[in-house]
């Protein structure tokens, strides 16, 4: 189906993006716990990664954090779904823990991972936490099946309601606010609805008639998931504006099924999957991410977090395992990614990666991307750019 673009989005974009050329990236694999598989699933600002990595003899993996790019076993037992979904700028981390599921907050590194009181008597997940501490994400009983959309807020819980049906669930709050996830709606058995909660009501977000789930929403409350037509056709990265204007972000493979928007930061900049292929959309343009790296023998398939200062983390493919990835992008005058750009901290981490002790998240000291490393280009690149010019 072919729809019109919302050009009042799209300028809203490309204000806050039009000034930035097209970014290359550096890559880092991270390391496992011992087994063979990891997975990068959310980072804050600060460059601390969260999600789940499997260690030796186990079938399931476990929530694992990295903090300078070296693993942290959060928890879970290996034997069920185990993973830490998301990290506020303070460190907190947030996820499910197995036997019995249950949802976790953790202040990293210290731990250890403590279920919230107020969701002591239930089974639950915890989905999304933002700089206000508040929590969100889903829960059920044995007695009460399916999964039930609920918030956190200064250690009181509130249920929210759905469009229909018995089911949903919080997969986002920014730190405004605003709340994103998905819904069961009346008029389809079963079936998701994206929505937003506006002071605690649902309201679905404009789709094409079959399911559809918001992923994540920004402090200017723009929204980014997938939707689908009735039946069994594919998927469509879509986001939508503050008004809930909805505008589709194209695709890099349309024969494919799958296309999903998974993230989108402060910048407006947009991550996730399409075709099986990591996507950034900026400028009104998708962009296979394989292609702004480096990557021999690595698939990218999933970026499904970008921080405000353009970090990017995700899933990929080496091999027959996934490994999670960090993106971290060239020519940026934030060269240590805090947040704080082109200060005196950022001029030291350049100096020490030319003198080959890059941070974590530092960019590289091949600044300019031209293959030579630590040249008097870069050199000359890197001042320029903290002046605000070029790269």
């Amino acid at each position: 189906m072919n729809m019109c673009l919302h050009t009042s989005v799209l300028f809203l974009l490309a204000a806050t993006t039009a000034a930035r050329a097209q970014p290359q990236y550096d890559l880092h694999l991270l390391p496992t716990l011992g087994g063979p598989d990891s997975r990068a699933l959310a980072i804050n600002n600060h460059a601390v990664i969260v999600g789940d990595s499997k260690i030796p003899g186990n079938n399931y993996a476990v929530a694992t954090a990295w903090i300078n790019l070296e693993p942290i076993f959060i928890g879970g037992s290996g034997g069920s779904v185990a993973q830490a979904c998301a990290i506020n700028d303070a460190g907190v981390a947030v996820g499910i823990i197995d036997d019995p599921p249950a949802a976790f907050v953790m202040p990293l590194p210290s731990g250890p991972p403590q279920t919230p009181p107020a969701l002591a008597d239930r089974l639950s997940s915890a989905t999304t936490i933002n700089a206000g501490s508040d929590i969100a994400g889903g829960w059920s009983t044995v007695i009460q099946q399916g999964i039930h959309p609920y918030i956190i807020r200064q250690g009181i819980l509130t249920d929210l309601p759905v469009l229909g049906g018995s089911q949903g669930l919080v997969t986002s709050i920014s730190n405004t606010g605003h709340i994103v996830g998905w819904s069961e709606f009346t008029d389809t058995t079963g079936q998701p609805a994206a929505v937003r909660w506006v002071e605690g009501i649902p309201e679905r977000l404009p789709d094409l008639g079959g399911y559809a789930v918001a992923a994540d929403v920004n402090d200017g409350g723009i929204m980014v998931g997938s939707v689908a037509a009735p039946g069994l056709g594919p998927s469509t990265a879509v986001l939508w504006s503050a008004a809930a204007e909805l505008t589709p972000l194209g695709s890099l493979d349309p024969a494919h099924w799958r296309h999903e928007a998974m993230a989108i930061n402060s910048q407006g900049q947009v991550v996730g999957t399409s075709g099986n292929r990591a996507f950034l959309w900026q400028d009104g343009m998708m962009r296979d991410l394989n292609t702004l790296t480096a990557a021999p023998g690595v698939l990218l398939v999933e970026a499904r977090d970008i921080s405000d200062t353009g970090l990017i983390v995700g899933v990929a493919l080496v091999g027959n395992n996934t490994r999670g990835f960090l993106l971290v992008p060239r020519c940026c005058s934030d060269f240590d990614h805090d947040s704080d750009a082109g200060t005196d901290q950022d001029i030291e981490a350049f100096f020490a990666c030319l003198a080959g002790n890059c941070c974590a998240s530092c960019g590289n000291a091949d600044f300019n991307g031209d293959g030579d490393t630590g040249t008097d280009a870069d050199i000359e690149a890197f001042f320029r750019v903290l002046a605000g010019g070029s790269c």
